[in-house]
């Protein structure tokens, strides 16, 4: 197991040893998806394509997968985000069909644009970790932060009275 100075929380343990996938999932006609229901299914009716994308994994048993990594970075159209579990279908080598998001997810993100320059000794960063979620930045500003589902709402309390919020354009 890591130790707490490569991974000041324990979220970045879970999405750390990831295989290489191509994944296949239903996605609109601008290869943005999948598009999903409130049980986690796909919806069929906005989801009228098929996109693939390099991903990397967690094979959690029984055809459930944990996301560890967006390969294509900032320019990808898949809509699960790191940590997210999945229902799939093994083809031909190392490919993957996307069947269904396993709900309840276990954690909350959200993306920004503009907080280049954020590193682990920001105070929301140290707040983000003792909480139990993650961070990572894409092309320098392209900010992804996770936290598990049931501290969102505490970590966000903390974060405003403290006046730590990152600042920047919502995605």
């Amino acid at each position: 197991m890591s130790d707490a100075a490569t991974h000041p929380s324990p979220f970045y343990a879970l999405i750390e040893h990831g295989a290489q996938y191509e994944l296949c999932f239903p996605c609109d006609e601008d290869g943005c998806g999948p598009h999903l229901l409130a049980d986690g299914s796909i919806d069929a009716e906005r989801c009228t394509e098929r996109s693939t994308e390099p991903v990397r994994a967690t094979e959690i048993g029984n055809g459930c997968y944990r996301l560890t990594e967006r390969c294509a970075g900032p320019l990808s159209g898949l809509g699960i985000d790191w940590g997210d579990e999945f229902l799939a279908s093994a083809i031909a080598g190392r490919q993957l069909v996307f069947e269904k998001l396993v709900l309840p997810r276990r954690f909350l993100h959200w993306h920004i644009i503009g907080s280049a320059g954020f590193t682990n000794s920001h105070p929301f960063a140290d707040l983000l970790h003792r909480f139990g979620g993650g961070w990572e930045s894409i092309a320098g500003g392209m900010m992804t932060f996770t936290v598990p589902v049931e501290q969102a709402q505490a970590l966000m309390e903390e974060a405003r009275r403290r006046d730590i919020l990152p600042r920047g354009l919502s995605l």
